[in-house]
């Protein structure tokens, strides 16, 4: 019985057998079975191969079937969880909405009364400024007039009147015809609008700010500002140039491989040199040149720069035929100190300087600008004497 199966078995997977005999000895089996029964064995296999193909067949899309299924069952899940998410996400937006238009809201009102009270302190000053200055018109700085005992310097308790006068734009220097040029960091990019408002506010001068935030004079690889300036007056022709800097500058210096160290005598020749050449080149461009100084800073860093970066400054600007517009007595209390608030006519205070210590309310920088209108309103006048 054995004999039997075994013997149908192996008739039954005759092509197989004899296709693996001509695969490994490269030759016909050396006997073949009757035609018959090859026959049957062959039509065997041939059966044998549809039936496994078309098992494949319906496995395969039997597997399709169920990872169609399983993919649209994740996909709904999926959908119904992100339509939650986003349902809720659209009320947290909502919400956030009504806040930051409530928020708004509060700093718009915010902002129109501190608008309102810088006016008013503005004017106060003004008002008190022209009654100082009926009774002594020259200083205009009120720290001048002071008491023959303080040396010329108000203590803290006795800093009276704003230490400028408010110049309206009538009062502003005639500058038909000029062309001004605005030349500084982050500070100046706060007082240039007041002065472009008055003198380039209608038809007559013609103002050009190229300030850069975070730039200064002693690093240069961020911003050549003596380069920048050549550039400038070399396309367009400017009769006045205005420089506002300083406050990022109190670091070493880098040329090349050397480091120059803050306050040393190599870093204030460099330093002195960098100013020069602004100045110089100015001039031989035929531009007039205003300076204006730091104030005092509250961090000791920036404000032992001040000390030292002014009286480059002021040496350099005025030895080569510039203006210096000093700016510390402006914004301060009589001292060297950094101040916050002026203390106005009447005991009332007005905060000139932003919470960081270095730069300037709106009030402040009305007063810096104020500052260079007179200046150049001084100078304009002394032009006309000659």
């Amino acid at each position: 019985m054995l004999a039997v199966a075994t013997a149908s078995a192996v008739l039954l997977k005759w092509p197989s057998l004899a296709a693996y005999w001509a695969a490994t000895h490269h030759a016909p089996l050396p006997f073949e079975p009757p035609h018959a029964l090859a026959r049957l064995a062959t039509a065997f296999d041939e059966r044998s191969r549809h039936v496994r193909a078309l098992g494949a067949e319906h496995l395969q899309r039997h597997d399709v079937t169920i990872i169609g299924a399983v993919n649209q069952a994740v996909y709904r899940t999926e959908t119904k969880r992100l339509a939650a998410a986003v349902t809720t996400l659209a009320a947290e937006v909502g919400d956030l909405q009504g806040r930051m238009r409530g928020l708004e809201a509060e700093v718009a009102a915010a902002e129109a009364a501190r608008q309102t009270a810088v006016e008013d302190a503005v004017a106060a000053a003004a008002a008190a400024a022209a009654a100082a200055a009926a009774d002594a018109p020259e200083p205009l700085h009120p720290a001048a007039a002071a008491a023959p005992e303080t040396g010329g310097a108000l203590p803290p308790s006795r800093a009276s009147v704003v230490p400028a006068r408010v110049i309206a734009p009538a009062d502003a220097p005639a500058l038909a015809g000029e062309r001004i040029l605005f030349v500084g960091d982050s500070l100046m990019q706060g007082v240039a609008p007041h002065i472009r408002r008055a003198l380039c506010g209608g038809p007559g001068a013609q103002c050009v700010d190229v300030s850069k935030p975070s730039s200064g004079l002693s690093q240069r690889w961020f911003h050549d500002w003596p380069r920048a300036v050549a550039q400038t007056l070399e396309r367009e022709q400017f009769t006045i140039l205005i420089v506002f800097l300083g406050a990022n500058d109190p670091w070493d210096m880098i040329e090349g491989a050397r480091r120059i160290a803050f306050h040393s005598d190599a870093w204030r020749e460099a330093y002195a040199e960098r100013v020069r050449e602004i100045v110089r080149t100015a001039r031989a461009r035929g531009a007039r040149v205003y300076w204006v100084g730091l104030p005092s800073m509250r961090v000791p860093r920036l404000q032992e720069g001040t000390f030292v970066q002014n009286r480059i400054f002021e040496t350099v600007v005025q030895g080569e035929g510039g203006v210096f517009v000093p700016t510390r007595e402006l914004l301060g209390d009589g001292t060297e100190a950094f101040a916050r608030f002026l203390r106005l006519a009447g005991g009332r205070e007005m905060a000139v300087r932003a919470d960081d210590g270095v730069h300037f309310t709106l009030a402040g920088q009305k007063l810096i600008a104020d500052a260079v209108l007179a200046s150049l309103q001084t100078s304009q006048m002394a032009e006309s004497t000659r």
